[in-house]
């Protein structure tokens, strides 16, 4: 084999590695968290508000997709949350927080959240409440959670 050829052999190798290694990465994000009572309507002032911690060692990727009472996707968002870190993702503007995303959606009515993360040990909470104010003032969200760490009880 011809040194050029070598070449383009072990770059095909590295780039199919890479590829495998990123895939790899995407498969690891499990489902934390499921919430319902999502709202979301600028005209009214209103949003919708989601606070995950990470309670692991590394950094990690936490992904919000927020629907609407329909059933689609109208915001799908991530941040990296790093070890004890909060992230905060919100559904519009807010006086209240100070956003690590603030997820651009369409109107949400009766719309729902779905949490998931690369690491099982995160603990999230979610608020629905008014953009205006420096005091977050709203209705606290319950949300069902998945996939526990283990030893963990919510």
């Amino acid at each position: 084999m011809s040194g050029q050829r070598i070449l383009r052999y072990a770059l095909g190798l590295m780039a199919g590695s890479l590829l495998l290694a990123t895939a790899s990465q995407a498969a690891t994000e499990v489902l934390i968290y499921r919430v319902s009572g999502v709202y979301d309507f600028s005209l009214f002032q209103r949003a919708t508000a989601v606070h995950c911690t990470n309670y692991d060692s590394t950094a990690a990727t936490v992904r919000v997709k927020f629907r609407n009472e329909a059933g689609m996707i109208v915001s799908n968002v991530t941040a990296s949350a790093l070890p004890n870190g909060t992230v905060t993702f919100t559904t519009n503007d807010t006086e209240a927080y100070t956003e690590t995303v603030v997820a651009a959606s369409s109107r949400i009515e009766q719309g729902t959240a779905i949490i998931s993360a690369t690491t099982r040990k995160i603990v999230c909470s979610a608020n629905g409440m008014w953009t205006k104010g420096i005091y977050p003032a709203g209705l606290e969200l319950h949300m069902v959670r998945f996939n526990q760490a283990a030893g963990q009880s919510d």
